[in-house]
């Protein structure tokens, strides 16, 4: 009877994951997949080539790329909503100043500082170290779950940026998200996003309780950002799909011009 109800009953982990997934549709959507569909525009804007703009997701990879390993000390140390919520601040003003950027250089300024924090603190990077601290026996799952967002973000995003442009011009488009991040989305992250448990719920445990010594189990699996990161799974899934993500961000206006096409 007990062990029912402890595999049926609400696990706040999924809350986690469902927001993690959420998020990662404005952070990595924007910043790589619909950056194509941006294209055309910046280039009738600031009168300039592909060539200079495919540098705008270079830089914001890069970046991501130096930021992300500094990050994880962070995330081990202080509030999880914090940081995430403040992530999201970042976000948002990153994509309120691609809105009034004046010439290419400042794009890439603003895409390798403000919304390179964004992506980390509010990406993929977040996503997989909160989830893989809220789960042990279904952590693949979990992981798979939150990994989704992106995947999203690459269906979601580029066709609604493209209507908005089309009615509105890139700059109220940009401008419009900032505002829906900093308004809806920073509020939710104070609201829903909870600190990793110091010892997982015995939901996560039903497995790795016959595990232990003796089957003792129960024993917390203290999960830290570096141990992560050392995963091979995680290192080859991260990396293989930041350079497809960074391909991607580049793509020939001309093969998204049918969906926005001045």
């Amino acid at each position: 009877m007990t062990t029912t109800t402890l595999v049926t009953r609400f696990y706040y982990g999924r809350v986690i994951v469902a927001f993690s997934a959420a998020m990662q549709i404005f952070s990595i959507g924007l910043l790589f997949y619909a950056n194509g569909v941006a294209l055309r525009p910046w280039m009738d804007t600031f009168g300039t080539g592909r060539g200079a703009l495919s540098a705008v997701p270079f830089a914001c990879t890069i970046a991501i790329s130096i930021l992300s390993p500094f990050a994880g000390p962070i995330f081990d140390r202080y509030p999880a909503p914090r940081l995430v919520a403040l992530s999201l601040v970042a976000l948002a003003a990153g994509l309120f100043g691609v809105s009034v950027a004046q010439s290419v250089p400042q794009l890439i300024a603003v895409h390798a500082t403000l919304l390179t924090v964004g992506a980390t603190g509010a990406g993929a990077f977040a996503a997989q170290t909160l989830t893989a601290k809220w789960f042990a026996r279904r952590r693949g799952l979990a992981l798979a779950l939150a990994a989704s967002g992106s995947g999203l973000g690459g269906l979601i995003m580029p066709p609604i940026m493209a209507v908005t442009i089309e009615a509105y011009g890139w700059r109220v488009t940009y401008g419009g998200i900032a505002t829906f991040v900093l308004l809806v989305l920073v509020p939710l992250a104070y609201l829903l996003i909870r600190n990793p448990p110091a010892m997982l719920d015995p939901i996560e445990q039903v497995e790795t309780a016959t595990s232990g010594h003796g089957g003792s189990g129960g024993a917390a699996l203290a999960l830290t950002t570096i141990t992560i990161l050392r995963n091979p799974v995680f290192l080859v899934t991260t990396l293989g799909r930041r350079s497809v993500i960074a391909e991607l961000g580049g793509v020939d206006p001309l093969r998204v011009s049918w969906i926005c096409p001045h």
